[in-house]
């Protein structure tokens, strides 16, 4: 009687283990979606942001082409 108690207390045990490990399974899942999330949105901010770094790179290079040089005349 008593291996039968023990042996109920372990499934108990076990039971809950597994119960704890599919809960923490299930928020990892949704942490791991939020972060997906979040990475993807970086990553296009950051495309953005070099899209935009590119064309102030380009027009100031237009700007400094324009401006006129200064060359002492001899």
């Amino acid at each position: 009687m008593e291996d039968q108690s023990s042996n109920n207390k372990q499934l108990i045990l076990t039971e809950s283990d597994v119960a704890h490990l599919i809960e923490q399974y299930e928020l990892t899942c949704k942490e791991n979606t939020c972060l997906k999330k979040q990475l993807a949105e970086a990553l296009q901010k950051n495309r953005e942001l070099s899209d935009k770094m590119e064309i102030a790179t380009y027009r100031l290079e237009m700007l400094l082409s324009n401006l006129p040089t200064n060359k002492k005349q001899e």
